[in-house]
């Protein structure tokens, strides 16, 4: 089911319900999402791109912002982080990504991906809603590290899980189709 068919359905379900306090939990529950991805963003908008060349200097900032929320709070951003990555993980970003004739990296890839969510929500989503707008030759690797760093930095101790999405390129069924990496 695309996101459009997902969202049409719920506001046909929201259309059809009447019981008030169903709607005042629904609303409420979207206003939380909506202030937590806020959240999200400001962390990625604290990268210090003044400090560009020295990504440790860069991270820094974003690093402490996330060490300094509660553990739950950086396995959800943890999640979030990877689904953005997934979300842009598909053949029509992959072949803009690259110049005609040029070699396809996965890993260069993924690390343009990671400099796309780098640059924020306004450019990401931009990039989102029109792979022909994804960069070439603009790669930030060390983003991958930011959650692991802040997990880190809070319990002394690593991510004590995977995400809940793979973003290394081609696990994206909706982006590669039959060419995707099924496990």
């Amino acid at each position: 089911m695309t996101t459009a068919e997902r969202k049409l359905r719920l506001a046909q379900l929201l259309l059809q319900t009447e019981d008030e306090a169903t709607l005042q939990v629904i609303e409420e529950t979207l206003e939380s999402q909506q202030q937590q991805i806020g959240q999200y963003w400001a962390i990625i908008d604290a990268l210090d791109w003044d400090k560009e060349g020295d990504d440790d200097v860069v991270m820094a900032p974003a690093i402490q912002l996330l060490s300094e929320q509660e553990e739950h709070v950086i396995l959800d951003f943890y999640d979030w982080f990877a689904r953005q990555l997934y979300r842009l993980d598909g053949e029509a970003y992959a072949d803009a990504s690259v110049e005609e004739g040029e070699h396809f990296s996965s890993d260069l890839f993924l690390y343009a991906r990671c400099a796309v969510l780098a640059n924020g929500r306004t450019y990401y989503e931009r990039v989102k809603a029109n792979p022909a707008d994804f960069p070439k030759d603009l790669f930030f690797e060390f983003l991958l590290r930011l959650p692991d760093l802040a997990y880190k930095r809070k319990t002394g101790t690593e991510l004590p899980r995977p995400s809940k999405y793979i973003y290394e390129t081609g696990f994206n069924r909706d982006g590669w189709g039959d060419k995707a990496i099924v496990l």
